[in-house]
C-alpha cells in the first residue's frame, strides 16, 4: 500500500477536541477532578497515534478503551446513549439453543458492529495476546514486529502501523490514526472508540455532579460523587460512547446465587441489565476479564473457588 493520502498528513491540521466543546460543568467541582487531559485527546479527526484498546488499574485510577467498527448509516444509533456496543465481539461460543457466535460481528441492540481489536488471554498464555482486525492488516500488507505491526511505505521503508505494551494485568494498543482513517474510508466503515475512566482521590466534600455531552460525533457521561467510604471520590466515567451507572455499583459476582451462575447466560444478562462492560464488571468484582467471559459462557468452576460459594 501507499502512504495515506489524507489532508493533514503532510501539513498540520488543527482539529477541535472535546476539551473545546465541554467545559467543566460546575464551579464547585474541584478542578483536578475534571478530565481535561483526556478530553484534549479525543477528536473527530485524530492525528498521530490513536489508542484503540487499553486496560489499566492503579490505586487511584482504573478503566480502559475499546474500538469497534460500524457502518456509517449507524452513526446516530451508536451515539443514542452511552452504553457500550459490540459486547460479544472477540468471544466465540455456542449458546444452549445451538446458536453459534463467531466473535467477528455483533448485533447488540440491533446495531451491527464488527471486531477491530482486543486483548485475549488463551489458556496457557503467559501474557494477554493482542489480536487485530485481519482486513486492516491485509489492507496495509502488514507484518508483525516486536510489540506491534509494520508495513512498507511507498519509499520501501518500514513504517510503524500498530504498537502495543502488554503486562500481566494491563495493556495499551495504539494505531496510526491516518492509516486507520484511510482504511475506514476505503472500506466504508466508521470506528467507535469507547472509553471508561474512573479516578479515586481524596477530596473535600461537594455536591454530586452529573453532566452529559452529546454532539454529532460523540456522546459522553460524567459523574462525580463521594463514595460511602470517607474521603474518597469516584471520578467520572468518561466514555465515547460508554457508561457505568454509579447507582448500580458495585455489582459483585460473588453475591449471585448459585443457580444464577449455573444458568447459561445468567451473568451476561445481569451485566447487560446494569449497563456494564466485561472490563468494568471484572474491576468492580475483583475478577479478571477472562473470568467474567468464562462465567458468561457457563464455565463456573473458577467463580466458586474465588468467591467461596
Amino acid at each position: 500500500m501507499s502512504m495515506p493520502m489524507i489532508p493533514g498528513y503532510i501539513h498540520d491540521t488543527f482539529t477541535n477536541t472535546l476539551a473545546d466543546d465541554w467545559p467543566k460543568p460546575a464551579a464547585e467541582l474541584p478542578a483536578r477532578l475534571w478530565p481535561a487531559q483526556a478530553l484534549y485527546s479525543i477528536s473527530p479527526d485524530p492525528m498521530g497515534w490513536l489508542t484503540v484498546e487499553e486496560q489499566y488499574f492503579t490505586p487511584n485510577e482504573q478503566g480502559g478503551k475499546g474500538c469497534v467498527l460500524i457502518s456509517p448509516e449507524n452513526h446516530a444509533s451508536a451515539l443514542q446513549d452511552t452504553s457500550w456496543i459490540g459486547r460479544t465481539l472477540g468471544n466465540v461460543g455456542v449458546w444452549s439453543d445451538g446458536t453459534f457466535v463467531n466473535g467477528l460481528t455483533s448485533a447488540d441492540e440491533n446495531l451491527g458492529s464488527e471486531f477491530f481489536v482486543h486483548a485475549r488471554r488463551p489458556s496457557g498464555a503467559i501474557l494477554p495476546v493482542i489480536e487485530i482486525n485481519l482486513p486492516f492488516l491485509w489492507y496495509w500488507d502488514a507484518f508483525p514486529v516486536t510489540d506491534g505491526w509494520s508495513y512498507l511505505n511507498r519509499a520501501g521503508r518500514n513504517q510503524d502501523l500498530i504498537r502495543y505494551q502488554v503486562t500481566d494485568e494491563s495493556w495499551k494498543v495504539e494505531v496510526r490514526a491516518l492509516e486507520l482513517r484511510q482504511f475506514l474510508a476505503s472500506s466504508n466503515l466508521s470506528a467507535v472508540v469507547q472509553i471508561d475512566h474512573t479516578l479515586k482521590t481524596d477530596a473535600e466534600e461537594f455536591q454530586r455532579v452529573d453532566d452529559e455531552l452529546e454532539n454529532d460525533w460523540a456522546h459522553l457521561a460524567f459523574h462525580a460523587l463521594l463514595d460511602e467510604r470517607p474521603n474518597w471520590l469516584f471520578h467520572p466515567r468518561l466514555q465515547r460512547p460508554a457508561r457505568l451507572q454509579p447507582d448500580d455499583l458495585p455489582l459483585k459476582i460473588c453475591r449471585l446465587k448459585r443457580n444464577e451462575l449455573q444458568k447459561r447466560g445468567g451473568v451476561h444478562k445481569l451485566r447487560l441489565e446494569r449497563g456494564l462492560t466485561k472490563e468494568s464488571l471484572a474491576l468492580e468484582a475483583g475478577l479478571s476479564r477472562n473470568m467474567v467471559i468464562s462465567l458468561e459462557w457457563g464455565n463456573k468452576s473458577t467463580a466458586y473457588d474465588g468467591c467461596g460459594i
